[in-house]
């Protein structure tokens, strides 16, 4: 049997722990609950976070070449030459499409050789108009 369960959801929740605070988790609905103390724990780690980044960077611009001898950088990895995505054999109707090279209505399309367009077969309300 679960330790929590969830008050939003009923699901059993889940105990995480990130940067030495545990709390817990509703993998259903994500939910977060704090115990007492964890909230003041997770704020006092972003202010050292944020301490030590305003000591780096008034290092930095004090100093820049200083700066850099004692934060090294990785060398460069090499780059990798491109290589195209594996092409898939073509199924279904090929590169010519459904109808073949000429299309659905042919070499010359909906229109015949005189221009005009060409008539489907039966009657046709417009047929009265041409």
């Amino acid at each position: 049997m679960p330790l929590l369960m969830c008050p939003n959801c009923n699901a059993s929740m889940s105990e995480v722990k990130r940067n030495d605070v545990a709390f817990d988790m509703c993998p259903t609905c994500r939910g977060v609950w704090l115990d007492r103390g964890e909230l003041e724990k997770i704020i006092a780690g972003a202010k050292e976070e944020r301490a030590a980044f305003e000591q780096d960077r008034s290092q930095f611009y004090q100093d820049p070449d200083a700066y850099r001898r004692s934060h090294p950088q990785p060398p460069p990895q090499p780059q990798q030459q491109y290589q195209p995505p594996q092409q898939r054999p073509q199924q279904g109707y090929g590169e010519r499409g459904e109808y073949g090279e000429r299309g659905e209505y042919g070499e010359r399309g909906a229109y015949g050789q005189d221009g005009r367009r060409r008539r489907r077969g039966g009657f046709d309300l417009f047929d009265i108009f041409d």
